[in-house]
């Protein structure tokens, strides 16, 4: 396992971190559109019925819509706090009897689940980014417990979509640490403590997740970017959300774009769909 892998980190930093996950993807115009973004692609896979294992479901975005879809769904997250937020979010939205079961776990250690049980293994919001270079462990374990014929889906922190959404930050960190030490940052893709930074995680390339995708055996059946127009276009968005015939047909010119070869590196995110063979 990576030695900037930190489990223990990441779980006490979402314990903290709270109810503020059940907000971060309704806070901007890009969130709106990142979250809108992954869930288009996840109702692509999603059927009724389905045995689903959520990895990382923080307090229940996309647990609630793949629960009211008539889904099963077994739950596993790093955090405590976060089960719990997810348990009382369900609870409310009156579908927590279609959550088998919540489990404290980490993503690079799906042994408690048996070979081919789900029909459908998701990782929505970057948990492969938190484990650095344990990523092919977590997608292995991820596709072994993966029926065949079914689904994994996944997202990643994206690089360069990431740098272009926050390049006035990251300039004012070359006078702190210097030019070369962010150059080695940017280029490696590892966030983590020596940018003094709160969150820790690994960003990719869309070469390098092709890469780690290649090991996976798996058919890759679809590769999306995340968040490409409205990123640093904010200002412009912002009175737009309470007009829903327009936000309606801009979420659609966001999934167009988003599926662009030539934009894999432009959003916040890079999404996965694999089946496994």
């Amino acid at each position: 396992m990576s030695s900037l892998y930190d489990p223990a980190y990441l779980s006490d930093f979402y314990d903290r971190y709270g109810g503020e996950e059940w907000l971060r993807l309704m806070r901007s115009a890009s969130a709106r559109i990142n979250y809108e973004v992954h869930l288009h692609i996840l109702r692509k896979y999603l059927r009724s019925d389905q045995e689903i294992l959520e990895i990382g479901p923080g307090p229940g975005r996309f647990t609630i819509p793949m629960a009211q879809a008539g889904a099963n769904l077994t739950l596993l997250d790093i955090s405590r706090e976060q089960l719990r937020l997810n348990e009382e979010k369900t609870l409310s939205a009156g579908i927590d009897q279609r959550v088998i079961a919540r489990h404290q776990g980490d993503i690079v250690d799906l042994s408690r689940f048996g070979n081919e049980t789900f029909d459908l293994v998701t990782a929505y919001g970057g948990p492969l980014s938190y484990v650095y270079d344990a990523a092919p462990k977590a997608l292995q374990e991820m596709v072994r417990v993966t029926k065949h014929g079914g689904y994994v889906l996944f997202s990643v922190m994206c690089k360069w979509g990431s740098t272009r959404m926050l390049l006035s930050p990251i300039l004012s960190l070359i006078p702190i640490h210097g030019i070369d030490t962010i150059e080695e940052t940017l280029f490696k893709g590892d966030i983590h403590d020596q940018l003094g930074s709160a969150h820790r995680f690994h960003m990719y390339s869309a070469k390098e997740l092709k890469a780690l995708l290649a090991m996976s055996r798996c058919e890759t059946v679809e590769l999306s970017a995340s968040g490409v127009i409205a990123n640093q276009n904010e200002e412009v968005l912002e009175g737009k959300w309470c007009d829903a015939a327009f936000w309606k047909r801009f979420i659609m010119w966001e999934i167009e774009a988003s599926r662009q070869p030539g934009l894999l590196d432009a959003g916040s995110h890079i999404i996965a769909a694999l089946r496994k063979p």
